[in-house]
């Protein structure tokens, strides 16, 4: 009778061990793998946030890719675009200028006393640097110290860019 209460416990012991080795098992499984989705939707934002600024960036330029609508000016400490625009006979101004961290976009009429924290927060980004040429823009951009790139684009318009 003893023999088969020392089998029987020890078959449970053994049981119990292996749902243990078990339940270890799937817990290590499931936090290695919520550690690669966590490093997956890090990249991801990282890569949306880079594509994302860029091409906003272009297509605001592209959009005003004509004779004296954009020029280069300063908002704060950063280099900023400046597109003109006219709306209804009311000249308007449209900046584009990193603050704070972030890529911002200011609209308002011509000639008004503007400050850099009124802007509108875009996406992120620590830096922007913009070089002119002739009717060509060269951004350098560097997002929170992650990365950092080149932009470059040729106006299509003929004296695009006024001083």
């Amino acid at each position: 009778m003893k023999k088969q209460t020392k089998q029987k416990y020890l078959d449970q012991l053994l049981t119990l061990l292996l749902f243990t080795v078990f339940l270890t098992s799937v817990l290590l499984v499931l936090l290695t793998g919520a550690d690669v989705v966590n490093k997956l939707s890090a990249r991801d934002q990282k890569s949306y946030n880079q594509r994302t600024t860029i091409q906003y960036l272009a297509t605001r330029i592209r959009q005003a890719d004509q004779r004296g609508m954009i020029s280069v000016s300063t908002m704060g400490d950063s280099d900023a675009f400046v597109i003109k625009e006219t709306i209804d006979d009311t000249p308007y101004e449209t900046w584009i200028y990193c603050y704070d961290g972030y890529l911002c976009e200011l609209f308002s009429e011509s000639g008004m006393e503007l400050e850099a924290e009124y802007g509108e927060y875009i996406l992120p980004l620590s830096s922007l640097q913009i070089n002119e040429t002739d009717s060509c823009f060269q951004l350098d951009l560097q997002l929170t110290g992650e990365w950092e790139d080149r932009l470059i684009i040729t106006l299509r318009s003929k004296e695009g860019v006024s001083q």
